[in-house]
Order: C-alpha cells, then structure tokens, then sequence
C-alpha cells in the first residue's frame, strides 16, 4: 500500500518507464487552482550522476498513480538538484495537462505549426467510461469565433486543441447553463483560461481538474464521504486562523440599472443591496459599488454572498489525517467532496467542504493527508476569480500597488 509510481513516456519512441523510490511526496488538488501540482523528491543512493538520480527531464509527460490508482496526468516542469562530492538530492516539480490553458493562447485552425503538432501529441487516450463528457463541434481544432454553438461545446473546443476534454460533474441546472446558446468572440492573445472565464462571465460556474489532466466543470459538493473526520481517531493535527478582520456588520453593494424606452437609468444613491452578519456586534460598514448594470436582486444577492464567503472564508480550517485513503469508500480522498466533521475541541458538528487535498509523504511523517475544509459558500467559481483579478487590475493601475480585495465580489 502507498506506492507512487512515476510513469514517464519517452518523447522519441512513444515508450512508458516506471519509477518508485522517492524521499518524498507533495501532490496537491484545490477548488481554486485549475491544475493539480506535484513535487517528488530523491536522493542519490549509489552513483552521483544527475542522468542516475532524475530518471526525466523537464517537458516529459508523466502519470502519477498510487497504488494503482491514478492521481495526476501531465508534465515535468522543473528538476532542481543540490549537490556536494559525496551526496545529492533532487526534486521533481510539475503541474496537470491544464497548467496549458493557464499558460498558453486559444489555438487557431489556421495555424500549421499547431496542425503538424497535434497529430503527434501522445495524449490521446481513450475516455473514461465512469465520467460524463461534454464533447466539442466536429471540427478538430479549435478557432477564435463562435456563433449559435451551446456554452459547453466552446469550452470544450478552446481545451480541445491542448489534448484536454471537458468532464461534467454537475446538476440539470448546471447542465442547461451549458446549453445555453451563445456566440462568442475571443482574443488570440489571451490564455485559453482567460477566454474562458471572460465566456463564462455571466454565469456562475465551477471548475477544477481530475486525474487524467482533464477540464472537470461542476457544482459545490459534487460527492459526500460516509467516512467522518473525527479528532483523536483519524485526524492527526489540526490549524485554523479564525481571522475575523474582514469581517463586516453590514454589506452594502450599490449598483446602477440600465434604462429602457419606458425607464431611465437608476442611480447608484437609490438601488443598492444590504446584508446584516449577526455576528458582528459593533458597527462595521462595508461598501462596494456591483459589476455592469444590476438589479436591486443583483445587489442584495451579491451583498448575501459576499458575507457568506467572508464568513465561511474566517472559519476554515486544514486537518491532517494518517494515510492517503477514504476509509469507508476504500477510494482517495478527493477534492470538492462534502464531509462530516467531528471536532469536540472546536464544538463542530457539521459538514463542510473539501476545497484542497494534498498527499505527503516525508521520513519523518510517513504518509498523510491535508485536507483543507471550509463550507460551501467559500469557494469561488470562474467568474467570481475573474472580477477580482480584474478589480485588483484596476487597483494595480490605479495606485500603483495592489491590495487583495477577492472577498468583495463572491
């Protein structure tokens, strides 16, 4: 039990080799990072050559599995080495297949280097037959103009050129938001993750990636554990912040309403949203002006939400459990999945949400789990990241320095 394989293909005959003895083991999944992260760590045990000690090289393909099961898909990044004449270690750093669309450009169908390239990639695997996909038009590549084509179907042909497909892990109400039809222009200079969250603008939708490198769009708490965290019984340690400084009385969103031919516009001084956390007892005013043209159902909805997340926000908390393993589900544990916590040192008694799962394994620790756990409300979909990248943008440009301000607009 506990064995991590590096499978490493070999980028001129197409052929896999294995690799197992590792000093340690860091391979973390969140809600809030598109690509999975991984970090293996060896030390010279015989010869004292770089070619011996790192069995890849940076731009490999690799799959990381334990015991079996498939954790990670996607490439070597960075091998760093530190050395004497008589020792040396090494690490082994990479990210999933969609690091790609952080990184990289919408692909066109024009573009012939892009065509001589993918017909050589080495990701062409077959789908996995447990999970839902959501397919692109027939065309293999993918353009930068779409008209009349459903939300989920651009999606997945701006991923597709990337060898990344796009998993449904949702409800009927996440389905019909990508059924919607829309027609969509982007930039050939933005990232593909970019041009995605400027589509997905409008709605509110969550994304995350899976085992096989793929694109995962889905709902908050898309599974549920039988197995409960308990202290003193499978969890190990624990840490909370419990920051409560962003954490306001009153949220107040003002907004402005478009007029019609029958209406004319709404001021900011007379639409605007309020919510009241009852768990402030002195006076603390927080007011934010709403994104574009709003509602005052728009406004109290984003005021609701903006309390909601701060609170869930302050009251996270990262608990450390022996193994790798779900215990009653005999599966892994894995990200976005609704556990029961038993926590008698807190007084918790509640279920919460697995926002971030890291594997460890170290000499001193053995093999453990981080789990990060917060309720629903915390974690942000696509679009919220947008409008504060784009809020702290405004910011940046505005002052010169850039303050962390995410938790306005969830």
């Amino acid at each position: 039990m506990n064995k991590v394989e590096l499978r490493i293909r070999n980028p001129q005959t197409g052929t896999w080799s294995t690799s197992t003895k590792w000093e340690s083991v860091s391979i973390t999944s969140a809600l809030d990072a598109v690509a999975m992260s991984f970090e293996l760590g060896v030390v010279a045990k015989d010869s004292l050559k770089r070619s011996s000690l790192i069995p890849c090289s940076p731009g490999d393909e690799v799959e990381i599995s334990i015991d079996g099961n498939k954790v990670l898909s996607g490439y070597v990044e960075k091998t760093p080495v530190s050395y004497t004449a008589s020792t040396a270690t090494a690490k082994i750093i990479g990210r999933s297949k969609t690091c790609d669309l952080i990184d990289c450009n919408p692909i066109t169908k024009f573009s012939d280097y892009v065509i001589a390239s993918a017909g050589t990639t080495s990701w062409q695997s077959k789908k996995d037959n447990s999970k839902t996909y959501i397919d692109p038009p027939t065309s293999n590549l993918s353009t930068i103009e779409w008209k009349g084509l459903k939300l989920g179907q651009i999606i997945a042909q701006l991923i597709q050129p990337y060898n990344i497909r796009l998993v449904f892990e949702g409800n009927d109400k996440l389905r019909a938001k990508l059924n919607k039809v829309v027609n969509y222009d982007t930039s050939p200079t933005e990232t593909v993750l970019k041009a995605i969250q400027n589509l997905v603008k409008k709605e509110d939708l969550l994304f995350y990636c899976d085992e096989n490198g793929d694109l995962v769009v889905g709902v908050r708490g898309y599974r549920q554990t039988t197995t409960p965290l308990i202290l003193g019984k499978n969890i190990l340690s624990a840490n909370a912040g419990f920051d409560y400084s962003k954490l306001f009385r009153t949220y107040k969103v003002t907004g402005e309403q478009a007029g019609s031919n029958s209406s004319i516009g709404i001021s900011n001084n007379n639409l605007f949203g309020k919510a009241d956390n009852q768990g402030v007892n002195r006076t603390r005013l927080n007011t934010v002006k709403a994104k574009g043209s709003s509602s005052k159902q728009d406004c109290d909805d984003q005021a609701e939400n903006t309390l909601n997340y701060e609170v869930a926000q302050a009251n996270a908390i990262t608990y450390t459990v022996q193994g790798w393993y779900d215990e009653l589900n005999k599966t892994l544990w894995k990200v976005n999945t609704l556990v029961q916590i038993y926590d008698p040192f807190l007084d918790t008694n509640d279920v919460m949400l697995i926002k971030k799962v890291t594997f460890n394994l170290s000499n001193d620790g053995g093999t453990t789990t981080t789990l990060e756990v917060i309720f629903p409300e915390g974690v942000k979909t696509l679009r919220e990241q947008n409008l504060d990248q784009e809020d702290n943008s405004k910011k940046t440009n505005s002052s010169g320095t850039s303050t962390n301000l995410s938790w306005l607009h969830k």
